[in-house]
């Protein structure tokens, strides 16, 4: 399959899994400033492996807001050498004695002094974390093999918890170039973490795209195929239920798929072969089925289906989609 704000082709999900451990949200409001404290704490944070914030101890809870306040308190007007930097270490004791290492980088400048930009052309990718098998209680997971696709490619991956707060979901959507909505397991509702905050990612994305006139791809990967179509339609009933477990078929493209974005650029002999032969491997016991998409206007006036599958039972759904005017593909696949 091919991660598109990635430019590469890759393939559908091993089962190696790579456990992601909550960290505590930035503060709302400071994701604007790329040189500001609280985007370094985000940084640093993000490597601090903790429980989520509704199981820490109270006393590890307090530790973590107090060592947020201490980097942000650091004045970048110090009277020193422009461009000096200093690293400094945090370690922060919880109930049971058990260290927590907080790094943190702060720049010391004069007030007036302002550094460039730092760029840079390895994009961000964010890839949303979602709970159950292999994580435990409260934990959540990451597949590493998505990690491993992105990295491959030559970008870096930023976590997006599925029980994250929602101003922790926005600045961290303001600190990348894309999203990846993988496959798993999860309940495709309002109401339910994981669908809620990759349904907030698609309206940022959407807004990003319309409003404030940036690429921001979005590639959505079966449960995350479900959830966008589950998401732009308002159907919470959209999906149908299918034998497509471990599996694998062919890719039958409609006519849209030779001019879409997602297949267009493909060999015509990769798309034959895909076409004519069980390539695609699926995974999946729900999906949607072409009549479901043809009865959803918002659908089909936003998505285009690029190829049909079917299950071992003969029964048909969409497995390649991708959005009209936006830069959203989504495989079943």
């Amino acid at each position: 399959m091919l991660l598109l704000f990635v430019a590469v082709a890759v393939s559908a999900a091993s089962s190696s899994f790579a456990a992601a451990k909550h960290s505590s949200s930035p503060a709302p409001g400071d994701a604007a400033d790329a040189d500001s404290p609280a985007l370094r704490w985000a940084d640093a944070e993000a490597h601090l492996l903790v429980a989520s914030p509704s199981s820490r101890p109270p006393a590890v809870q307090q530790a973590l807001e107090d060592a947020r306040a201490r980097l942000a308190s650091k004045q970048e007007g110090d009277e020193e050498e422009e461009g000096s930097v200093e690293a400094e270490q945090i370690a922060i004791n919880d109930t049971n004695d058990e260290k927590l290492l907080v790094l943190g980088r702060r720049h010391r400048r004069k007030k007036e002094t302002k550094l460039p930009p730092v760029l840079t052309n390895r994009p961000l990718i964010g890839i949303l974390s979602q709970p159950g098998d292999p994580a435990t209680g409260r934990d959540s997971y990451i597949a590493a093999s998505y990690v491993k696709f992105v990295e491959a490619s030559g970008a870096r991956v930023i976590p997006f918890f599925h029980d994250a707060p929602a101003e922790e979901t926005d600045a961290r959507f303001a600190a990348v170039n894309g999203v990846l909505i993988p496959g798993g397991a999860a309940r495709l509702s309002p109401g339910h973490t994981f669908f809620d905050v990759a349904a907030r990612v698609i309206d940022l994305a959407t807004d990003a795209n319309l409003k404030k006139k940036e690429h921001f791809p979005v590639f959505a990967i079966c449960l995350g195929f479900e959830a966008l179509g589950v998401h732009l339609s308002g159907n919470a009933s959209l999906l149908s239920a299918f034998d497509a477990e471990d599996t694998a078929a062919p890719l039958y493209f409609t006519e849209a798929a030779e001019r879409s974005r997602l297949f267009g650029s493909m060999p015509r002999k990769v798309r034959e072969s895909l076409a004519s032969k069980p390539f695609a491997r699926e995974s999946h016991s729900w999906g949607i089925s072409l009549a479901s998409f043809e009865g959803e206007e918002k659908l089909k006036d936003q998505l285009e289906v690029l190829s049909l599958s079917s299950d071992p039972e003969g029964r048909v759904y969409v497995s390649s989609m991708e959005h009209k005017t936006l830069p959203f593909s989504a495989t079943q696949w």
